[in-house]
């Protein structure tokens, strides 16, 4: 298995490692794929993949900041309300 960023990951891997039920992280990954975060393939191994330069810099500032202020981003997560996760997740869909 590959390493760093470019490792790729087989879901039933994530549902271990996460320990949550194959459903949860279907979903979620669904949700990543959707927003231009990952890529599933055929085989069901997912890979980080950016959609585009700006959202890997957006990422990069995030992980940044986590490693910075861990619990402020997580008490930013956990008290926005869910709309606003979303607008925040449809800001990186492309559009035709």
């Amino acid at each position: 298995m590959q390493q760093g960023a470019d490792r790729a990951w087989p879901t039933a891997e994530l549902v271990a490692a996460l320990r949550a039920n194959t459903r949860v992280v279907t979903e979620g990954l669904s949700a990543l794929e959707s927003v231009g975060l990952v890529r599933l393939d055929e085989a069901g191994m997912v890979r980080y993949r950016p959609a585009s330069s700006a959202l890997a810099e957006t990422i990069r500032d995030v992980v940044d900041l986590y490693n910075r202020k861990p619990l402020a981003v997580v008490r930013t997560i956990l008290t926005s309300p869910t709309d606003k996760i979303q607008t925040f997740a449809d800001a990186f869909r492309f559009r035709k």
